[in-house]
C-alpha cells in the first residue's frame, strides 16, 4: 500500500525573524522552519519512490520524526534557555 504525500499548509511570513507560536513568542526561526519544510519535502519525495521494502515506508517515517523531534529540541531550548542551556 502506498502513502500519500503529506499535505502541509504554508505559514511562511518573510517579515518575521521567527515564526510566532503564542502571544509575544518568537520561539521558532525561519531557518529552523525551512529544515522542517525540508523534512516534509523529503517525505514527500520518499513516498513518490517504489517501494523495494515492506519496512522501507515506516523506517523513514521514524527517521523524519526523529529529526523533526530534534528541531522541537531546539524550540524548547529557545523557550527557556537558562533551563536548557548546559553551561
Amino acid at each position: 500500500m502506498r502513502s500519500a504525500p503529506v499535505e502541509r499548509p504554508r505559514h511562511r511570513r518573510d517579515d518575521l525573524a521567527c515564526t510566532k507560536l503564542g502571544p509575544e513568542s518568537e520561539l521558532m526561526t525561519k531557518r529552523e522552519q525551512e529544515v522542517l519544510d525540508k523534512l516534509a519535502d523529503a517525505w514527500n519525495a520518499f513516498c513518490k519512490l517504489p517501494r523495494v521494502h515492506p519496512s522501507e515506508l515506516p523506517e523513514f517515517q521514524s527517521a523524519i520524526h526523529q529529526a523533526q523531534g530534534l528541531v522541537a529540541c531546539r524550540i524548547a531550548f529557545h523557550s527557556e534557555e537558562s533551563r536548557w542551556d548546559g553551561r
